[in-house]
């Protein structure tokens, strides 16, 4: 596109030149040419107008023209060009200096030029311009979409879009790693990662759709970069970063940029859903292997990375945005689990290199299969999660399930993994990890209220649930062992430290104070369970 600073300086317009500073001009591109002697005309024209006046209503009183310049940048217009001796005479310097401050250009027009005249060549200049980018950019579309048809890899796009822009080109997904990258940066091996993590940190989670900053490049010379947002999800973007893009010659323009990734998004799309579509069938699979059972899980082994193995281990991952219940099964969740695993793909090596994310569209969930005993689980586990928030702003935490040895007790890893998950979002913990405990005879009273317990407690124990003395508490204790050693005496005189005689009085005395018979199969039932709430209610 064009510049008031290239129109003005063509030999043609030489005696056209700017009151303000010469930058000014050179800032954005005209879109359109309007005559107006009215002041609401901000209201009326739009963007990327250069205004032609004689500023006739000003006669009286320049300073009003500050206003008036004003509703122009509120409009957004390129420039003012005034034919100032027409009625003016002359244009004050401190509007010269306020248009100044606030860098917006104001040129003069000689007595000798018709305003109609100009607005009806630069109006020609500008459309020229114009159908010479758009023409230049349906070619770039029709020569990418050659592309796409003959399904080239992302390399040759990138080499093929760089070389029609004269600049050199990267492409990045959602994390700011790089997927592919043109020729130009074969030549500095070693140093795309350095300067990749300058676009990481100076982007900083930004959403607009093209950002600019300057950054060292491979030389280690200050150089501009442009990062354009593709958009391959609603709420992650991928990204084309072109260096130097000031130097990029006419006519390519941001139209034509536009067009290229408009073709790059969709190439990058498509790859996005066949890779989803992948994962999805491993994700099948794996829900078929786990519910086989004898040989037969053995014979179909080693597919799809799945192997035989005496070590399972099932984690469910939560995207703790899930905590909000209102995001629940919302778009931004799916596309936080899609990333979460696409992130851990790449990430999981550094687990365990026998470790399989799995995927599930059905279920809306991400898993992580280790199929090896790990070192520092936790420690690797902490440091994904650590990494995923720095590069993308997502909070994932672990959800563990118990270790197995079988592939037929996988699924029970993964049940655990599950409930955990549940509990988790259920009761708001948004601590990174929370391994599942076999809670046995609590998981059945999870759903009771604390009146509830509290009464069947005090109704199975009665002075043993809340003991006065110490007395009381050392019966109570005895008890617990007593029924959690199987009744036997040896055993709980082993673990109290006491002789089987004091077990036994002990014993005795309990079924006295309780009216019970500990030995009936009813009773100690109740008694185990009462025991076991009343110890759950005390570690809480």
């Amino acid at each position: 596109m064009t510049t008031l600073n290239e129109i003005l300086e063509t030999p043609r317009y030489n005696d056209l030149y700017l009151f303000t500073n010469k930058e000014t001009g050179n800032t954005s591109h005209i879109k359109s040419i309007e005559i107006s002697e009215t002041p609401d005309i901000e209201h009326y024209i739009p963007k990327g107008t250069v205004l032609l006046s004689t500023a006739m209503i000003f006669k009286e009183n320049q300073q009003d023209m500050k206003a008036f310049i004003d509703s122009l940048v509120r409009a957004e217009a390129i420039g003012l060009g005034i034919k100032v001796n027409r009625f003016l005479g002359y244009l004050d310097q401190s509007i010269i200096d306020y248009a100044n401050k606030i860098n917006f250009p104001i040129f003069q027009i000689p007595d000798n030029y018709n305003l109609g005249a100009i607005l009806h060549q630069w109006s020609g200049i500008v459309w020229n311009r114009q159908h010479e980018e758009i023409s230049f950019a349906l070619d770039i579309q029709r020569s990418f979409q050659d592309l796409v048809v003959r399904d080239v890899p992302n390399q040759i796009f990138v080499n093929e879009f760089s070389q029609m822009i004269k600049s050199p080109v990267i492409l990045l997904d959602s994390f700011y790693e790089v997927i592919t990258y043109s020729n130009y940066f074969k030549g500095y091996p070693g140093k795309l990662n350095d300067f990749v993590k300058q676009i990481r940190i100076q982007s900083n989670y930004s959403t607009d759709e093209t950002i600019s900053y300057i950054v060292n490049d491979l030389q280690g010379n200050p150089a501009q970069v442009a990062v354009r947002s593709l958009n391959i999800h609603n709420y992650f973007n991928e990204y084309l970063v072109i260096l130097n893009p000031e130097q990029i010659p006419q006519p390519i323009n941001h139209f034509a940029i536009d067009q290229a990734a408009l073709v790059l998004s969709f190439v990058l799309l498509k790859n996005d859903k066949l890779h989803q579509l992948e994962l999805t069938t491993e994700a099948d699979y794996f829900k078929d292997w786990i519910s086989m059972r004898g040989t037969e899980t053995q014979n179909n082994s080693n597919k799809h990375g799945f192997i035989a193995s005496d070590y399972y281990q099932v984690i469910k991952i939560t995207d703790l945005s899930l905590l909000n219940k209102q995001k629940e099964q919302s778009i931004s969740h799916k596309e936080n689990l899609w990333l979460i695993a696409l992130w851990l793909e790449r990430a999981l090596s550094e687990l365990s290199p026998k470790a399989k994310v799995i995927y599930s569209t059905s279920n809306l969930e991400t898993l992580i299969l280790l199929q090896e005993r790990p070192t520092n689980l936790i420690e690797k586990l902490e440091k994904l999660a650590i990494t995923l928030v720095k590069r993308i702003n997502i909070r994932i935490a672990y959800n563990i399930g118990e270790a197995v040895d079988t592939t037929q007790q996988i699924e029970r890893s993964l049940t655990q993994a599950r409930i955990t998950h549940d509990e988790r979002l259920q009761n708001g913990l948004d601590d990174t990890f929370i391994s599942y405990e076999n809670k046995g005879i609590h998981q059945l009273f999870s759903n009771l209220n604390t009146e509830q317990t509290n009464f069947f407690i005090k109704n199975v124990l009665g002075s043993f649930a809340d003991p006065q003395d110490e007395s009381l508490s050392d019966l109570r204790e005895t008890l617990y062992v007593y029924l959690n050693s199987q009744c036997e005496v040896a055993k709980t005189a082993s673990q109290l430290y006491v002789h089987r005689n004091t077990v036994k009085y002990r014993i005795q005395k309990c079924e006295e104070i309780l009216d019970l018979d500990i030995s009936d199969a009813e009773t100690s039932l109740n008694l185990r369970i009462a025991l076991e709430l009343l110890k759950e209610q005390g570690t809480e």
